[in-house]
């Protein structure tokens, strides 16, 4: 019994339970991005490895969760199994770094260990966990994390390394300094120790000078389309801020798509989603689940009475952060529940606080606690099966198994040719396939799938939709046996 209360034992089922959730992950190889981080990686010199981490360059900078990431896949001859088992240890490793923050602040194992539950598994995280091309999000959960932990315990220099390592996987990690002055204000210790105030002035600096590495960048990557900066445009900012909240609460990653406002029914498309058996196992879970954390909330508001206004300063503390980490993509038209990993933490340390204090108060409100705990990890499995194929992830990985055993299959014919061509079937209803070609060429990333099969090899892929005629001495391809 001694060893079921240890810490040891809660994450060692901890784990357990997240690798049943979430096993599907480990089948999942390449798909669009995939393939130009792999073309990108290629090092085979020491200077050319130093070379992943120049900022010039027309492409994000994220050289650690990106180029280094691919480039450790390549010394494993890009087996996604043992890619996945990164994935996974990091992830580990941050919810480790979060239990022991939460429990540094709060001075409560218990408090730290129903939050990390309640955020280990959330559905959202098929979106991080799965694609190789999102480890990014993983890498500055867990960095940030590990970042904190060490800041509470004022190991400022291997906290400051930890900050730097999530800086060079994703740019919104320059957030964790103005999150760390939003921390110390409400913890009221930032007005009177000056020698805080410099710890804090050198997050900030470092922060400031990856601002403006990232910023050249940047300037390539907000000129398109969906990331272009709306600063004026204040319904955007608050659609997005509002359907991140929701996603982060339950709501399925699908329903902007389907709900031209929350105050109006949503569209008939949304029809074809009440069709699906996932989505209809979802419901199921998802709609109790809300009906008994409703109840649960109005019976804890009714037994705390006077006591209510001690959760604001918490309540306004975590809906900061949350927005906090979320930070420009809200001005951004491009909506994805991939950008919760970070945010999420803040949503489930409240859902965790508030539980808690039920489960403190009374031998009733415990019990309606626990019902609450028990419908979140239920929904959250059948909203990780949901999400698995709402998310495209599964489809796409179809096609990558595919296109590998078709290369694998007639790998020494296509070599010899100078390049491939997808020709579409005309007979066939095109939305069968997906646009056939026009498919392909998204799912293969145009010309930089060919670095994956084809290493070293100077080809040229033509899809049927934009070349219509087929060139000279290319391999011949019908998509729709790819896309079967």
């Amino acid at each position: 019994m001694k060893f079921l209360r240890s810490e040891l034992a809660f994450f060692l089922l901890l784990f357990l339970l997240i690798l049943v959730l979430f096993h599907t992950a480990f089948g999942i190889g390449f798909f669009q991005d995939d393939y130009f981080f792999v073309h990108i990686s290629r090092a085979d010199t020491l200077g050319q490895f130093l070379n992943f981490f120049n900022p010039i360059r027309t492409y994000s900078f994220k050289p650690l969760a990106s180029e280094v990431f691919y480039f450790l896949l390549r010394l494993f001859q890009f087996n996604t199994f043992l890619g996945h088992v990164v994935v996974f240890f990091v992830y580990f490793a941050g919810l480790y770094f979060l239990f022991e923050s939460v429990k540094s602040v709060f001075k409560d194992s218990r408090l730290a260990r129903l939050t990390v539950i309640l955020y280990a598994v959330h559905f959202s995280h098929v979106f991080q966990l799965y694609w190789f091309a999102t480890f990014q999000e993983v890498v500055v959960f867990t960095a940030l994390s590990g970042s904190f932990l060490l800041y509470l315990r004022k190991r400022y220099i291997p906290s400051l390394v930890f900050f730097t390592a999530a800086l060079l996987s994703k740019e919104t990690a320059t957030l964790y300094a103005p999150f760390l002055i939003l921390y110390e204000i409400v913890r009221g210790r930032l007005l009177w120790p000056k020698k805080q105030v410099k710890i804090l002035f050198v997050y900030v600096c470092l922060a400031g000078i990856f601002y403006l590495i990232f910023s050249y960048s940047l300037q390539y990557v907000t000129s398109l389309d969906n990331y272009k900066f709306q600063i004026s445009n204040l319904k955007l900012f608050f659609n997005n801020a509002m359907w991140h909240f929701l996603w982060s609460l339950g709501v399925p990653n699908f329903m902007p798509d389907v709900m031209r406002s929350v105050f109006s029914p949503p569209l008939p498309e949304f029809q074809k989603y009440l069709k699906q058996p996932d989505f209809q196992l979802y419901l199921v879970t998802y709609l109790p689940y809300l009906g008994v954390l409703a109840l649960y909330l109005l019976a804890l508001l009714t037994v705390l009475k006077k006591k209510i206004l001690n959760l604001i300063p918490l309540t306004l503390f975590c809906l900061t952060s949350f927005f906090l980490f979320l930070g420009p993509i809200l001005f951004f038209p491009h909506k994805w529940m991939v950008r919760l990993m970070t945010p999420h933490i803040f949503v489930s340390l409240l859902l965790a606080y508030l539980l808690y204090e039920g489960i403190k108060k009374n031998e009733i409100l415990k019990w309606v606690a626990y019902a609450v705990i028990l419908f979140y990890i239920v929904s959250s499995f059948f909203g990780i099966k949901l999400h698995e194929s709402s998310s495209v992830y599964l489809l796409e990985n179809r096609f990558f198994t595919n296109v590998s055993n078709y290369m694998k299959t007639y790998k020494n014919t296509i070599i010899k040719k100078e390049g491939i061509y997808f020709v579409d079937n005309k007979k066939k209803i095109q939305e069968i396939y997906w646009g056939q070609s026009k498919k392909l060429k998204s799912s293969l990333w145009d010309q930089f799938f060919l670095s994956y099969y084809f290493p070293g090899k100077q080809m040229k892929a033509y899809y049927n939709f934009e070349t219509k005629e087929i060139p000279k001495n290319v391999y011949v391809i019908q998509s729709e046996i790819l896309l079967r």
